[in-house]
Order: structure tokens, then C-alpha cells, then sequence
């Protein structure tokens, strides 16, 4: 049996959310920003009608604390308005990754994981930190997720099936 798991990104309801957004992909707003309505934002950083970002409050009911946090996307897609992207250059969203991994794992099932090359290293970078050199992207990023699970399962369940779906070339 498998579990068909999505590492890429976390629904946009999902309560880890609420307390771990510095584990997403997001954008402090600037001063000129947080004079604008929620209504204003989601029109600037969404053209088009495109579903980039969403205005997350990280304390309720304070505009203040407003951010944007980026839906999940693929260089070929604008995004998943049901999705938040997490951030695989924060330790925090490789953690919660592995623990959903481990978690499956231990439930004695096998893995299909989801658009998997969307956490490649070199897709993650083209998507989200294109700017960023990479001597300072690697060192946020140390080894690719997948390396980091191929070895747990090859250490602690090489009898499990890791089967990986990606598209593109």
C-alpha cells in the first residue's frame, strides 16, 4: 500500500500553519504596503488574477502583523490558491517534512510523494530565491530532501518503496 504524500507545500487550512508561517514562503510587507487594504495587496501581488500570495495575519485582527505568504506553485503552473509554499531554506519546513515522512513510514506504508521534483534544490531556487547566489542558497539549504530521506529509509526501512512522480524534463 502506499501514502501519496505532498512535501512541496501544506493546505491552506492546516493548523501547523497558524503557529509555523516563518516556515513558509513569505514577504514582510514594506512601509508603503501596510497602508494598503487586504483587498489592495491581493491585487498587487496577485496579477491577473494569478494565485501568488495571500494575506496572512500572523496576530489576529492586527493589520500590523500582516505578511504574504506564497500559495504553492510550479514553474509552469501561477499556483494553488488551496496551498501554502513551504520554505525548504528554513530547517523548520525540512523538519516537518521528514517527521510527515517518518510518520507514514511507521504507519507501515509505502510512499508516492507528489510533484517531487519541486523540491529539488535547483527547481526550489528557479522558483522562490532566483536572485540569491548559490554559495548562500546552499548554505540555507545544505543536501536535498530527497537525499535526506533516501538515507533514512535505506538505514531504517530499505524493505519501503519510495516512488517519486516529477514532470518536465
Amino acid at each position: 500500500f502506499f501514502s501519496d504524500v505532498v512535501l512541496n507545500h501544506v493546505g491552506i487550512d492546516n493548523p501547523w500553519l497558524i503557529k509555523n508561517w516563518d516556515a513558509m514562503v513569505y514577504k514582510e510587507l514594506t512601509p508603503a504596503e501596510r497602508r494598503m487594504s487586504d483587498a489592495e495587496l491581493l491585487h498587487k501581488y496577485n496579477p491577473a488574477g494569478r494565485h501568488y500570495y495571500f494575506v496572512f495575519y500572523r496576530t489576529a485582527g492586527d493589520a500590523d502583523s500582516r505578511i504574504m505568504i506564497a500559495h504553492g506553485k510550479a514553474s509552469y503552473w501561477d499556483g494553488w490558491s488551496d496551498t501554502v509554499q513551504l520554505d525548504y531554506t528554513k530547517k523548520k519546513a525540512r523538519d516537518y517534512a521528514m517527521e510527515i515522512t517518518k510518520f507514514w513510514l511507521e504507519k507501515g506504508l509505502n510512499l508516492r510523494c507528489d510533484a517531487s521534483h519541486l523540491l529539488t534544490r535547483l527547481e526550489f531556487k528557479e522558483n522562490w530565491y532566483q536572485q540569491m547566489k548559490w554559495e548562500e542558497f546552499s548554505s540555507l539549504w545544505p543536501k536535498e530532501v530527497w537525499q535526506e530521506v533516501s538515507e533514512y529509509l535505506s538505514r531504517q526501512q530499505p524493505e519501503k518503496v519510495l516512488m517519486m512522480e516529477a514532470y518536465g524534463d
